[in-house]
C-alpha cells in the first residue's frame, strides 16, 4: 500500500481522537495507526459514573500501541475550555476527530461538549513556551488559519507549526430542518447543531455522516431475532421487519468507515479525482476543506437484505477480493445450519418512538442517504460489502440465535 508523504497531507502528523475508545473512535484509531506509519495518535477516557456499565476506559482494557497515547480519567465535561486546550497543546495536536455519544449525553450536553472541544481547538498554540508550573502555555492567540496565508493565498502548513488546524466532525443530517419542523429527532439534530457551530468558527473542517452500522444487526436497533423451526434444531427463520415504507436503508461497516475517516482526517490525496477525469489535486486539503461525506457501503431494500443474509448464512463463502480486510469462510459445513428469511416492509409511521421520525426522514429523503454510497466509493473504493460482513460474523449470529431460543 502506498501512503502519501506528510507534506502532501498538509503536514498533519499528530492527531487527537475525541471519543477514541467508542465504536467509531476505535475504528478511526485502528485505521490511522495501520494506514499512516508517520503519525502519532492521542485520545482520552473518562472515569465511570455510578451505575454506568464498565467502559473501555481503564488502562487495563484500553488498546496499546507505540504510536498511541491515552490520557486516562480526563472528563472533558468537567474541564474548562482552557484545560482542554492545554491538553491539545501539550501534545502539539494538529488534527482532531470529534465524535460524541448522544445516547450517553443527550442533546443539551452533547451540543455543549461539542462546542467546548471546538473552542479549545481554536485556542491552541504550539507548546514552545511554558508557565511557572512547567505546563504548556495556552493563550487565545491562534496560528494563521490553514485556509489563508497573510497575503490571502492558500497555504499548506508544515508539521512544525502549532495548533489544531484541521477538524473532522462526525455529524448527522438535520431531521428538523429537512422536514420543515415536522420531524425533529434529537439524536440527529444535536449533531447538526454542533456542525453549525463548527462552520461558524473555521473553514478548516470536514464533516462525515454515518449511515446505519452493519454491527447493529447484532446489537443495535436493527438487531436480528430468529425463530427455530419446530422439531429442527438446525433450522432458523429470521424475519426482516423494518419500517422502511418500501424504501431502502443505507448501511456501513464501522471498521471501513474508520478507514474512510482516516483518509479525510489525514487529508489523503491518493485516491481522489476531480469527478471529470482530471488530475488529482496537488494536496488533499484543497479537496477536503468544507466538504461533507456520507458513509455508506450499500443501500438495500428489506427483501434485498433478507436475500443477502440468507445467502451468506447458507453459502458462506466470501466475495471480497484483494482488499484490506480479508474475509475467512467458516469451517462449519454449509448444511449444518439452514437459515430462511422473511421480509416485511412496514410503514415508517409504525416505528416506535424515539426513532419514528428518523425512519420517516430516511424514507422521505431516501436519495440523500443513497448518495452516501457514492461518497464512500470516492473515499474507499474497496469498502466491505454487507454479504461479506455477514459471512465473517456468521458464527456470532448462530450463537446469538441459539441463545434467543433459551
Amino acid at each position: 500500500k502506498i501512503f502519501p508523504p506528510m507534506d502532501a497531507r498538509g503536514g498533519l502528523g499528530r492527531v487527537f481522537v475525541v471519543g477514541g475508545l467508542g465504536r467509531q473512535g476505535r475504528g478511526v484509531i485502528d485505521a490511522l495507526l495501520s494506514m499512516y506509519p508517520d503519525i502519532h495518535v492521542y485520545t482520552s477516557t473518562r472515569s465511570c459514573q455510578p451505575g454506568e456499565p464498565s467502559p473501555l476506559a481503564t488502562p487495563d482494557s484500553a488498546p496499546t500501541h507505540d504510536r498511541l497515547s491515552i490520557e486516562h480519567d480526563f472528563d472533558a465535561e468537567q474541564k474548562s475550555v482552557e484545560e482542554i486546550a492545554r491538553l491539545l497543546s501539550e501534545h502539539n495536536v494538529q488534527a482532531m476527530f470529534l465524535n460524541l455519544d448522544f445516547w450517553a449525553l443527550g442533546k443539551d450536553r452533547e451540543v455543549a461538549l461539542g462546542r467546548k472541544w471546538i473552542d479549545a481547538a481554536m485556542m491552541t498554540t504550539s507548546p514552545t513556551t511554558s508557565n511557572t508550573t512547567g505546563t504548556a502555555a495556552v493563550t487565545t492567540a491562534t496560528t494563521t488559519p490553514l485556509s489563508m496565508s497573510d497575503d490571502g493565498k492558500e497555504t499548506v502548513p508544515t508539521s512544525s507549526s502549532g495548533g489544531v488546524r484541521w477538524i473532522v466532525y462526525s455529524g448527522l443530517e438535520r431531521c428538523n430542518e429537512l422536514s420543515n419542523g415536522r420531524l425533529p429527532f434529537d439524536a440527529f439534530d444535536s449533531k447538526a447543531d454542533v456542525a453549525d457551530y463548527l462552520r461558524s468558527k473555521t473553514k478548516d473542517y470536514a464533516i462525515v455522516k454515518f449511515s446505519t452500522y452493519f454491527e447493529n444487526f447484532l446489537n443495535g436497533h436493527t438487531r436480528l431475532k430468529a425463530q427455530r423451526v419446530d422439531g429442527d434444531n438446525n433450522r432458523y427463520i429470521v424475519p426482516f421487519r423494518f419500517p422502511t415504507s418500501g424504501g431502502g436503508i443505507t448501511f456501513v461497516p464501522v471498521h471501513d468507515a474508520g478507514r474512510a475517516i482516516a483518509r479525510v482526517l489525514m487529508c489523503d490525496p491518493c485516491v481522489f479525482h476531480t469527478g471529470s477525469g482530471g488530475e488529482p489535486p496537488t494536496d488533499g486539503i484543497s479537496f477536503y476543506r468544507g466538504r461533507e461525506f456520507g458513509l455508506g457501503s450499500e443501500h438495500l431494500t428489506v427483501p434485498e437484505l433478507a436475500r443477502v443474509f440468507e445467502d451468506a448464512m447458507n453459502n458462506h463463502r466470501s466475495s471480497t477480493q484483494d482488499c484490506d480486510h480479508p474475509v475467512a469462510a467458516s469451517d462449519e459445513p454449509a448444511a449444518a445450519v439452514v437459515v430462511q428469511t422473511t421480509s416485511d416492509e412496514l410503514a415508517a409511521e409504525t416505528a416506535p418512538p424515539p426513532g419514528r421520525n428518523m425512519w420517516i426522514v430516511k424514507h422521505e429523503f431516501e436519495p440523500l442517504f443513497r448518495q452516501y454510497v457514492n461518497d464512500s466509493q470516492l473515499l474507499l473504493p474497496d469498502m466491505m460489502r454487507l454479504r461479506d460482513w455477514f459471512v465473517v460474523n456468521r458464527n456470532k449470529f448462530l450463537s446469538e440465535f441459539q441463545q434467543q431460543q433459551c
